[in-house]
């Protein structure tokens, strides 16, 4: 088993208690993988044109994980990487909301969640409008609260990545 070994001489260990020189290492090991594709983490296409003038169409798999690589940034604290926030779920009748606790970033305007459903329903997404009212509760409709949440993502109007949450399991009462 491996054993932490104290931070270098001169640097105090991140609050999270992981060795600054480790991060380093670990953001530029990700750093040179995203690298290695002919394009940048966030612009991510297939090439492949999609007829329809707007440019080359996303491709779905290196989204996904350029995605994975911003949210192992902001996890690894990077300044310029999306927020980590604290989330809950909370029943109210028949309605289900996922409730930020920390403040939401201001340029965030759409919430995604996603859940793998239900046996009967499969994977859903939703596409969740950020309220203006300062309180961070995102009223789900298709996601029930017997369904857990796999992701959930903040994104602004251009659709990059903001900051993004835990996965919440099922709703217990």
């Amino acid at each position: 088993m491996p054993t932490k070994q104290p931070a270098p001489t001169g640097q105090k260990p991140e609050p999270n208690g992981i060795d600054p020189a480790l991060v380093d290492r670990l953001v530029r090991a990700l750093e040179s993988i995203a690298a290695q594709g002919q394009q940048a983490p966030t612009a991510v296409t297939s090439g492949i044109d999609n007829h329809d003038h707007h440019g080359p169409r996303p491709d779905p798999v290196r989204s996904r994980a350029a995605r994975d690589y911003d949210v192992l940034r902001g996890l690894l604290g990077r300044a310029d990487a999306p927020l980590p926030l604290r989330m809950h779920r909370k029943n109210e009748g028949y309605d289900t909301f996922v409730v930020i606790d920390d403040p939401i970033p201001p340029a965030a305007r759409t919430a995604i969640v996603e859940s793998p459903g239900d046996g009967k329903s499969g994977q859903l997404t939703e596409h969740i409008a950020i309220p203006d009212n300062g309180k961070g509760e995102l009223e789900l409709d298709e996601i029930s609260a017997d369904m857990p949440i796999s992701r959930v993502e903040l994104v602004d109007c251009h659709d990059a990545l903001v900051a993004f949450g835990p996965s919440l399991p099922v709703f217990k009462s």
